[in-house]
């Protein structure tokens, strides 16, 4: 048990440090290159490692709209000078390629989320303001039909209390008779 929480935190330590590197501005020096390779090097000798998906979509969903474009390119760079000690065993060679593959199409696919997601945003955000131009316009609507109401009211109540004068001056005068 726990050889596998010691694996477990081996793994989260690599996949924070695998990313670090990944997505840092730039390019690599020596010494983040050099650390990168034995980043690889010891995920290619865990059982259990894989590339960390939800470090690499979180980071790709925080990144502004002028960055993304570039960062598969320069993670692809970065991870070309990964060799890992592959040149001796050529099974480490595939595992490092497919690190390689697997961590540059799951980029590409966060990105695709990412903006499947932001125009999934923008069409919301245009229609929830085609909703508020719509209940300013029910509003503007509803305020003049209440003063129209009003005032046929109005006229009406004028108009009722004009001719119960006139009936009244009416009966008045056949009475003075």
């Amino acid at each position: 048990m726990e050889e596998m929480n010691n694996e477990q935190q081996l793994t989260q330590a690599l996949n924070k440090d695998f990313c670090e590197l990944l997505f840092k501005e730039g390019n690599l020096d020596e010494t983040e290159t050099n650390r990168l390779n034995n980043i690889v090097s010891q995920a290619v000798h865990l059982s259990r490692w894989h590339v960390p998906y939800e470090i690499i979509t979180e980071y790709i969903y925080s990144l502004d709209e002028n960055r993304i474009d570039d960062i598969a390119k320069s993670v692809n760079e970065k991870l070309e000078t990964v060799t890992a000690g592959s040149e001796s065993d050529e099974e480490i060679f595939k595992k490092v390629l497919q690190i390689r593959s697997d961590t540059i199409r799951h980029i590409h696919l966060a990105i695709v989320q990412k903006q499947y997601i932001d125009d999934q945003l923008n069409e919301a955000r245009d229609g929830l303001s085609q909703v508020k131009d719509m209940k300013d316009k029910v509003y503007s609507d509803f305020i003049a039909i209440l003063g129209i109401f009003t005032a046929i009211s109005f006229t009406i109540v004028g108009g009722i209390n004009l001719i119960g004068d006139i009936l009244g001056k009416i009966q008045s005068a056949d009475c003075k008779k």
